[in-house]
């Protein structure tokens, strides 16, 4: 566990306000509450909540979602299916669907759940959010390619 400063020096971040709201908020998982913000304690692995997450609307399409996740991975930051509007199923459909094209990995660390981005995505560490979602059409289209092809050459041996 680490302290607040500790945290905040790790995530660049100056103001004690800026975590608080993000506590409040409940962005940051695995947090131990305490009474005052200089006693909280953070994972160690703990990740500061997605930046980008004020441009996600409840009305965003499956593509911009995609990409908002995309680029928090990139980020390394942490998002989840509440910052996106969606239910926790439907979360897991989109990280499906980017583990499944390898734009993104999932691992755990203590106790929690959070998304790698791959090598796939060095190329668009610094794309708008419109050229991530067409990077991610690409890719998605060119796995659902392969895999076709890869259960048509299956089905005739």
């Amino acid at each position: 566990m680490q302290s607040l400063k500790e945290f905040k020096a790790r995530v660049g971040v100056t103001k004690n306000s800026y975590v608080k709201k993000w506590i409040d908020s409940n962005l940051i998982p695995g947090v131990k509450v305490a009474p005052s913000l200089e006693d909280i304690q953070f994972p160690d692995s703990a990740r500061r909540p997605y930046k980008e997450r004020d441009k996600i609307k409840p009305t965003s399409s499956s593509d911009h979602i995609r990409a908002h996740i995309v680029n928090a991975c990139v980020r390394r930051e942490h998002i989840s299916y509440n910052m996106c509007f969606c239910t926790p199923k439907e979360f897991g459909g989109y990280i499906n669907d980017l583990i499944g094209c390898g734009l993104i990995r999932e691992r755990e660390e203590d106790g929690i759940i959070y998304y790698d981005a791959t090598e796939k995505c060095d190329e668009i560490k610094k794309a708008t959010i419109n050229a991530i979602v067409k990077f991610i059409a690409d890719t998605l289209q060119k796995a659902t390619i392969e895999a076709e092809k890869s259960v048509i050459t299956a089905s005739l041996k």
